[in-house]
């Protein structure tokens, strides 16, 4: 070959001369394609059209697996994780404002969908917390409450007084005080007026339908 002369190669898909570079043909475990760029891309875009369910089911599998090993990293490394998440955001100063900017930016229908369950579910949300805060600090079983789902089992009826609780009225009590030992579990917990639970403070009251 004449100095100066550049290499070529066939490419075994359309036939075509092309340089001998990474240029026109891509690489693969250090050695270039017998297909080029051009009809290595025509041929992806051939398989994803013919397989487009496939290729959803597979990224869905793929991501629920992650998320599962995730996960499972995450409840055996609690700790670890408190301290990467901490030194991170030590290193990055504002950077995870800056990306849930950039997110709902991205995604505005989606933020305004998280928006409005927020708001409908703020009050139970802020609930949940400040319960399950109280119930650690007295030393008392703690477990995930839905008050939702115990509207739906009880209705709007104040157990301690038997009459319909309006929304602007509404709160939740636990049966058994933590003070005396009750969990914050979903079988101790009924919805009440916020007075009548004002009014019953720690006194032990029990409910006259289980």
């Amino acid at each position: 070959m004449d100095e100066g002369t550049t290499a070529t190669r066939v490419c075994t898909r359309c036939g075509q001369t092309k340089g001998e570079t990474s240029e026109f043909f891509g690489e693969s475990r250090g050695r270039l394609r017998t297909v080029c760029r051009t009809c290595n891309r025509l041929q992806d875009a051939e398989y994803k059209r013919k397989n487009a369910d496939k290729i959803v089911e597979q990224r869905r599998r793929t991501a629920d697996a992650t998320r599962l090993r995730s996960h499972r990293w995450y409840v055996n490394n609690k700790e670890k994780h408190r301290a990467c998440v901490k030194a991170w955001h030590a290193l990055h100063p504002g950077a995870q404002t800056e990306i849930a900017r950039k997110w709902r930016e991205t995604n505005r229908e989606q933020e305004q969908q998280r928006a409005v369950r927020t708001r409908a579910l703020s009050p139970l949300i802020g609930r949940q917390r400040t319960a399950k805060s109280k119930a650690k600090a007295k030393g008392v079983v703690v477990a995930n409450v839905d008050y939702q789902a115990l509207l739906l089992q009880y209705g709007s009826t104040c157990y301690l007084c038997g009459k319909t609780i309006q929304g602007y009225e509404l709160s939740f009590d636990h049966i058994i005080p933590f003070d005396k030992g009750g969990a914050h579990i979903p079988e101790n917990v009924r919805p009440v007026h916020a007075l009548c639970n004002s009014k019953k403070n720690t006194k032990l009251i029990l409910p006259s339908v289980p």
